[in-house]
């Protein structure tokens, strides 16, 4: 399988999972009928109540679903019985996406420390997140594939001074660049 197709299948998987974590969950779009076991056999969504990508993943917007529940917690499918799982909705991550094709971050400099290793916790001290996934502008111009940080994103390059591996996000030093934050 090509570069490409496995890093398009890696972001694929992740959008997919993200859509189903937050998705699987929304109460207003359950069975008012369901009770007891029968939740889990139910169906949740209808194909065209699903976000469509670009609804996902336009600049600067939440990577999800429109129109949360209010409340500190709720069950899927309205589901009333004490054996049903119950959804904290505080303790999930705010995604956005920072920069574009159309509209991507500059380069960041040397100061930061995207240069420095494997550690992936540098996007947590410099950026307070997790960058979950990122794409780099070439100097051709044209963008990378989606890399998700941990899984495809390891440099082939190494730093020459220390002799280290490093992440493909050390090309943020000096390269436009745009990824998807998580808080």
């Amino acid at each position: 399988m090509s570069q490409l197709k496995q890093s398009l299948l890696i972001v694929l998987s992740c959008l997919v999972l993200t859509l189903i974590t937050f998705l699987a969950a929304e109460p207003s779009l359950a069975a008012s009928d369901c009770v007891g076991r029968d939740c889990l056999q139910k169906e949740i969504l209808a194909p065209d109540e699903l976000l469509t990508p670009d609804e996902i993943l336009a600049p600067d917007e939440l990577l999800t679903p429109k129109g949360l529940p209010a409340k500190r917690s709720f069950a899927p499918n309205g589901c009333p019985g004490r054996d049903c799982i119950h959804h904290e909705l505080r303790t999930q991550a705010v995604c956005r996406l920072q920069g574009s094709d159309k509209s991507p971050l500059p380069p960041t400099g040397r100061t930061p420390g995207w240069y420095k290793g494997l550690n992936t916790e540098i996007d947590n001290r410099i950026l307070g997140g997790n960058i979950v996934a990122y794409k780099i502008r070439w100097f051709n111009g044209s963008w990378s594939n989606w890399y998700v940080t941990g899984v495809n994103d390891i440099d082939y390059k190494f730093n020459i001074g220390s002799n280290d591996m490093r992440r493909i996000w050390s090309y943020f030093t000096d390269h436009q660049h745009q990824y998807i934050l998580c808080k």
